[in-house]
């Protein structure tokens, strides 16, 4: 194996998130090698829609990262409105479908 190329390593963490009808999974990357190469720890990749560029969000924990994506989803795919997620729902307006779980998930490895 040549020096030049150095292994990345990435320890992956999945969130189930229902937002209105629609349920998705989320698979969270944490980086975990030496020399941080992205602008946060954690990060999540998906496409926004067929034949679109990727959509990635960082964040500094996996938990803050799912919660960005549904927030993203829930506002149709745009990243205009901040955070709001963890406020009560009385204190926020809704422009779109409502959050109702977000649960962090455990993916058993088989051997």
């Amino acid at each position: 194996m040549s020096s030049k190329f150095l292994p990345i390593l990435l320890r992956q963490h999945s969130y189930k998130c229902i937002v209105g009808a629609d349920t998705r999974v989320f698979v969270v990357e944490e980086w975990v090698g030496e020399d941080l190469s992205w602008p946060a720890r954690f990060r999540l990749r998906f496409p926004v829609s067929p034949g679109h560029k990727i959509q990635t969000i960082y964040g500094a924990s996996s938990e803050e990262v799912a919660i960005k994506a549904a927030d993203f989803i829930a506002c149709g795919g745009s990243m205009k409105r901040t955070n709001k997620i963890t406020q009560s729902s009385s204190s926020r307006q809704q422009s779109g479908p409502e959050i109702l779980l977000l649960q962090q998930i455990q993916i058993s490895k088989s051997d």
